[in-house]
C-alpha cells in the first residue's frame, strides 16, 4: 500500500474513531437526558390524576387509609375506606373507585396507568374486566420494588411490564394510600434517541468523509513529490542521469530542500561519471594501438615456432595469443559501448543468411566445447535472411555463447543456439542448462560493469560488458535483449529484432 493510501486511510479511520467515541458519549448522555425527562412528565401526569381522583372523593373521607379491596354485588370495585367514626366502632367505609377513575380517564387517554392498594391488587385501570377480577400485580417489580417501597424515588426504574418487555416505570401517591403507577414501553421512550442517533450517524459519515478527502489531499501533497523522488532514484541507480524530473515543486520545505539536494547530488555524479567514462576511454584508446602490436608481434613469432616446430615455444604463444586477444575483445567492447552509448556506432545493414551468421560464430567456440565435453547445438532454418549488421550480431552472437560457456559445468553442459521469424522479426535465442542468474540480478544484469557473483554461484568472471554491449546492439538495431532464468537450472537470453526477415 502507498504511503498516501496509508495516511488517507489513517485519516479516515481517526475521523470515524473521533466520531464514533463523540457518538457514545453523547448517546449515553441523551439516555439519561430522555430518561429525566420522561419521569418529569410522568410524574407530572400521575400526581394531577391522584389530585383529581382526591378531588373527586368527599372532603369528609380525608385522613382515613386503604383497607382490603371489596367489590358491589354488580361486581363494581370499591375502594373500602376508613372514616375516623368508623374507626372507632371498626367499622368500614366504602369508596368506589370506578366512578372517579372515569372522571378522570378523559385526561390520560392514550397512557396506561395502574392504580394498586396497599396489597399490589388492581383497584383502577381502563380494562374495567380486570379490575373486577381483582389482578394480581405484586409480582411485578414495578410494585413491589418501585411502587410500594420507593414510592418517593426521584427517579424512573427500568424494569419488565407483565408481558416481560422492557419499560420504564414511574410512580406516585394516590388517596386512601393507593399508589398510581404507569408502564411505558423502552423503546418508545428511546424512540428520539434512534432518530438523533440516525442523524448523527449521518453527520459522523459526513465528518469521516470530510476528513478522509482532507486526509487524500494532503497526503497526496506530501508524498507526490516523494514519489518523484524515488522514481528519480531508481533512474540513478540504472545509471541513467539524463532524465526529466529532478526539478520538483513542493510547498513543504523539507522535501523542497530534500529535492534540491538530489537535484545537486544527481548533477554531481554526472560529472563523476563523465570524467569516468573520459578516463576509461582514454586509456582504452592509448592501450589498443601498444596492443595491436603485441598480437601482430605473437601471431608472427607464433608462425616462426611452427616453422621451427618448437612445441614447446608454440604452447605458451598459443596461451598469449589467447590472452591477447582477449584484452583486444575486452578494449573493442569497451570502445564501442560508449560509441553506442553516445549513438557514434550505427549498423551498418546488409542482407545477410542468419545460419551462416550463427554457424560463424559458433565454430570459434566448438574446440573449447569439445574440450570440456559439452553440447553445441543449432536450430534454424537454412533459408532464413534478416536485415542487419553481420559484424556487430556476430558479436552478440559470441558474447551470449561466451556467456553460457563460463555458466555450464563440464562434462554435463548444453548449449542451444536458435534463431527463427514470425515474418515481421526474427528472434535469436542462446540457452544453457547452466546455473542460472540469481533473481535480484535479472533487472540489472544489462547494466554495465554488472558481474553476478556469490559463493553458492561462482561465476564470477569477465569485466561485465559483454551483455551491455549486447543490449546496446539490439536496441541500435531497433530491437530489444531478455533473459529468462531459474537458479540451478539454466538460462535463456533471447534478441528480437523487429525489422524485416525474408525466408527463401
Amino acid at each position: 500500500m502507498k504511503l498516501s493510501s496509508k495516511i488517507a486511510l489513517l485519516a479516515g479511520l481517526s475521523s470515524v474513531l473521533s466520531a464514533g467515541a463523540a457518538l457514545f458519549v453523547g448517546r449515553a448522555v441523551l439516555v439519561e437526558s430522555l430518561l429525566a425527562s420522561h419521569f418529569i412528565a410522568e410524574k407530572d401526569m400521575l400526581n394531577s390524576v391522584a389530585d383529581r381522583l382526591s378531588a373527586a372523593a368527599e372532603s369528609g373521607r380525608r385522613g382515613a387509609r386503604a383497607g382490603a379491596a371489596r367489590f358491589a354485588a354488580d361486581g363494581k370495585p370499591k375502594r373500602p375506606r376508613q372514616t375516623p367514626s368508623a374507626k372507632k366502632s371498626g367499622g368500614y367505609a366504602e369508596l368506589d373507585v370506578l366512578p372517579m377513575w372515569r372522571d378522570v380517564k378523559p385526561h390520560i387517554r392514550g397512557k396506561d396507568i395502574f392504580a394498586v392498594d396497599t396489597d399490589g391488587r388492581l383497584v383502577a385501570h381502563d380494562d374495567e374486566a380486570r379490575v373486577a377480577a381483582a389482578s394480581d400485580f405484586s409480582g411485578l417489580e414495578a410494585v413491589s420494588e418501585g411502587a410500594l417501597r420507593r414510592r418517593r424515588s426521584d427517579e424512573a426504574l427500568i424494569t419488565l411490564d407483565e408481558k416481560a418487555r422492557k419499560s420504564v416505570a414511574v410512580w406516585a401517591d394516590g388517596p386512601a394510600d393507593i399508589v398510581i403507577f404507569s408502564l411505558t414501553p423502552y423503546e418508545d421512550v428511546m424512540r428520539p434517541l434512534a432518530k438523533m442517533t440516525a442523524k448523527a450517524g449521518a453527520w459522523a459519515a459526513l465528518i469521516a468523509a470530510i476528513f478522509a478527502a482532507a486526509g487524500i489531499f494532503f497526503a497526496r501533497r506530501i508524498t507526490t513529490p516523494l514519489e518523484r523522488l524515488r522514481a528519480a532514484a531508481i533512474e540513478v541507480s540504472r545509471g541513467k542521469l539524463d532524465f526529466d524530473g529532478l526539478e520538483i515543486p513542493s510547498a513543504d520545505e523539507e522535501v523542497a530542500s530534500l529535492a534540491k539536494d538530489f537535484a545537486a547530488m544527481t548533477e554531481a555524479l554526472k560529472k563523476l561519471m563523465g570524467l569516468r567514462d573520459d578516463l576509461v576511454h582514454m586509456i582504452v584508446h592509448d592501450l589498443k594501438s601498444p596492443l595491436s602490436a603485441i598480437v601482430s608481434s605473437i601471431e608472427f613469432l607464433n608462425s616462426d615456432a611452427q616453422s621451427a616446430g618448437n612445441d614447446k615455444q608454440l604452447k605458451f604463444l598459443r596461451l598469449a595469443r589467447s590472452s591477447s586477444k582477449n584484452l583486444m575483445r575486452l578494449i573493442e567492447d569497451m570502445l564501442d559501448v560508449a560509441k553506442l552509448e553516445h549513438g557514434k556506432l550505427r549498423p551498418v545493414l546488409s542482407d545477410v543468411s542468419v545460419k551462416s551468421l550463427l554457424e560463424t560464430s559458433m565454430r570459434d567456440f566448438e574446440a573449447q566445447a569439445s574440450a570440456e565435453k559439452k553440447i553445441l547445438s543449432l536450430r534454424c532454418p537454412d533459408g532464413l535472411r534478416a536485415i542487419c549488421d553481420e559484424a556487430l550480431m556476430r558479436r552478440v552472437v559470441s558474447n551470449l555463447l561466451s556467456n553460457a560457456m563460463k555458466h555450464t559445468k563440464t562434462d554435463t553442459g548444453a548449449i542451444e543456439v536458435e534463431a527463427k521469424s514470425d515474418g515481421i522479426s526474427w528472434t535469436l535465442t542462446v540457452s544453457d542448462n547452466g546455473m542460472g542468474v540469481p533473481e535480484e540480478y535479472l533487472s540489472k544484469i544489462f547494466d554495465k560493469f554488472v558481474q553476478v557473483e556469490g559463493r553458492r554461484f561462482q561465476i564470477r568472471s569477465g569485466a561485465g560488458l559483454g551483455l551491455t554491449f549486447s543490449k546496446l546492439a539490439a536496441e541500435a538495431h531497433g530491437g530489444e535483449i531478455s533473459v529468462a532464468s531459474q537458479e540451478g537450472k539454466g538460462s535463456s537470453f533471447s534478441v528480437k529484432l523487429p525489422f524485416s526477415a525474408v525466408q527463401l
